[in-house]
């Protein structure tokens, strides 16, 4: 879970299109980046460039800068854009920071190919400012269970996002469940998502946000590709 983002933290774009053919695990976006997955070795940094340390404003008790990036193969960070703030000039030593780190490209069967992944600077009085890899968004290894399903079948989850985290939940260490509502399409992609059982702390939104970009197989009747709600339970931790 990404609740801890010291560990971990998708990329929001869009996510590829479920492939239906049973035994195709990952297929590159539109774009031809990938995804992290069971095909896909992530990214690493192989060198890592703390960011700028900054005064903490009076009342601040920190947040991460959390960043979407795409690696290239030859390892060079790219389409670089936040998805959650820390507040300006963390955000502004956060981008120089991940610029000037070194990363090794994630590989496909040993390839180098480019994959989505995002970065986390955490900003805490006593922890180092160092950019670390966070995955928000993956595919999932489904193969067997894709090769196996049978005439009638509910909707089996590709692609999987992690939710981020409000500032406020963070520092108050604030964690629980969110029970969503999720009409999964005939095209695998979640609409009418709605919360069933907030938590609060604006938890809610962003766990609907997450499962908005989840991605399915869509459910089967007599073999063919039908719409069907789904109940979705999002955990949310910060360890």
């Amino acid at each position: 879970m990404i609740g801890s983002l010291l560990l971990c933290a998708g990329v929001f774009a869009a996510a590829q299109s479920p492939d239906p053919a049973p035994g195709v695990h990952q297929k590159p976006d539109a774009e031809g980046v990938y995804y992290v997955g069971p095909d896909i070795t992530p990214p690493a940094i192989s060198r890592a460039v703390n960011a700028e340390s900054k005064d903490f404003p009076k009342g601040f008790t920190g947040g991460f800068s959390v960043w979407s990036v795409i690696i290239q193969t030859d390892g060079t960070p790219t389409d670089v854009h936040a998805v959650q703030s820390a507040g300006g000039e963390f955000d502004t030593a956060a981008a120089k920071a991940i610029y000037a780190c070194t990363f090794a490209p994630g590989k496909l069967n040993g390839t180098p190919v480019p994959v989505h992944i995002g970065v986390a600077v955490p900003f805490f009085l006593g922890i180092r400012p160092h950019p670390r890899i966070a995955v928000l968004e993956q595919d999932l290894d489904v193969a067997k269970d894709a090769a196996v399903r049978s005439a009638n079948a509910p909707p089996l989850l590709i692609h999987s996002a992690e939710p981020l985290f409000t500032t406020d939940a963070i520092r108050a260490k604030y964690h629980g469940v969110v029970l969503i509502s999720a009409l999964i399409g005939k095209d695998g992609v979640p609409t009418e998502v709605r919360e069933t059982k907030p938590l609060g702390m604006g938890l809610d939104q962003l766990a609907i946000d997450a499962v908005q970009r989840y991605r399915y197989l869509p459910a089967l009747k007599d073999g063919v590709p039908v719409a069907e709600r789904v109940n979705i339970t999002v955990n949310l931790k910060v360890y």
